[in-house]
């Protein structure tokens, strides 16, 4: 089989590697669509210190059933799938009470250990959720960073009486602010420095888009709402800055949400924090119940959300992509790298 490994940091390369062997419990998937993700990236350039090369990266990913796994039942060769790529141990705390996306061994494919970037790639079954036949391979793709957005908003108790305002224009942010207005209801607020990704996120349903460069987002949200705001989502991630001025900013009471990736020592302003009783709430990942819902919403609104597909590309290709992702912030929103066609 091929597979596409960064071998260096910049450096991705198109190989020849035996197949997997399938183990109890896993299934072997061959690799339709994958799409590209902002840790993708930072991987490839060097700014995830705790994850070298040489690994095959990708997790946003869509493909079909090749080989089953002993004791592996509810899955067959051909089924259509997405792969929620989340390698739990099922056996501690947190996996118990059904809360795996904090289980305490886990691992990610395509992060932790070899990923989708490959023509057939192993998962566990109880990994993988089935996608309509007429939904195509590029669409389920999205539904990794949709349940991402789906978990956030639900972490965040949004509700139809919330102002909710999104930091962060990237593809997380576009769909948490999606999620709140489309799934929740509330009335939603995006912040980031894009034209085109601000005019993506009032496509998907936001009803204000601030670009920060040329406005000033304390004013502008002081003239749109008052300066009441109930939930701040953080989706830029690796600064205080954000999540310290969505902590000053937030009502007494309000909620900030951490989804973007953080360094573990930043600094935060808990003095603020416990005098106007806020709640700071993190969000990671997904669990099942989150894939469904973003699947099912991709079916349901999929012309909406393939908008968020900015290219495809064929695997020779992938080094490609991954430049243009670094090159232009502006417009590279989704891109997906079609793995394998049969």
């Amino acid at each position: 089989m091929r597979r596409a490994r960064l071998v260096q940091y910049r450096k991705i390369v198109i190989e020849d590697a035996p197949m997997p062997e399938v183990e109890a419990g896993e299934v072997l998937v061959a690799s339709r669509c994958c799409g590209i993700c902002g840790t993708d990236v930072a991987i490839y350039l060097g700014r995830i210190p705790s994850i070298k090369p040489p690994i095959v990266l990708g997790h946003e990913v869509s493909g079909v059933v090749e080989e089953v796994g002993e004791g592996v039942s509810g899955v067959r060769r051909g089924d259509r799938i997405a792969v929620e790529p989340l390698v739990t141990c099922g056996s501690c705390y947190n996996c118990l009470k059904g809360d795996y996306n904090q289980c305490e061994n886990r691992r990610v494919i395509g992060v932790d250990m070899d990923g989708a970037f490959s023509e057939y790639f192993k998962a566990p079954a109880e990994r993988l959720h089935p996608i309509p036949d007429d939904l195509p391979f590029e669409v389920a793709a999205l539904a990794e960073p949709l349940s991402v957005a789906v978990h956030a908003t639900r972490r965040g108790r949004v509700s139809p009486e919330d102002r909710v305002v999104v930091v962060g224009d990237g593809t997380i942010g576009l769909l948490t602010a999606f999620a709140s207005k489309r799934i929740r209801g509330a009335e939603v607020a995006i912040l980031g420095k894009h034209d085109y990704k601000l005019g993506l996120a009032r496509r998907l349903g936001a009803d204000y888009a601030v670009n920060v460069l040329r406005e000033d987002p304390v004013e502008r949200l002081r003239s749109i709402w008052g300066g009441r705001i109930d939930v701040f989502f953080d989706c830029v991630g690796h600064s205080p800055e954000v999540v310290n001025r969505s902590i000053e900013r937030v009502r007494k009471g309000g909620r900030v949400v951490a989804v973007g990736v953080f360094p573990e020592d930043i600094p935060v302003k808990l003095g603020i924090l416990q005098d106007r009783e806020l709640e700071l709430i993190g969000a990671s990942a997904y669990t099942s119940p989150d894939f469904r819902k973003s699947i099912s919403l991709l079916e349901e609104m999929r012309s909406e959300l393939s908008g968020l597909i900015t290219r495809t590309y064929p695997l020779d290709r992938i080094g490609e992509a991954f430049e243009y992702a670094v090159s232009d912030r502006e417009h590279a929103v989704k891109l997906v790298i079609e793995v394998s066609r049969s």
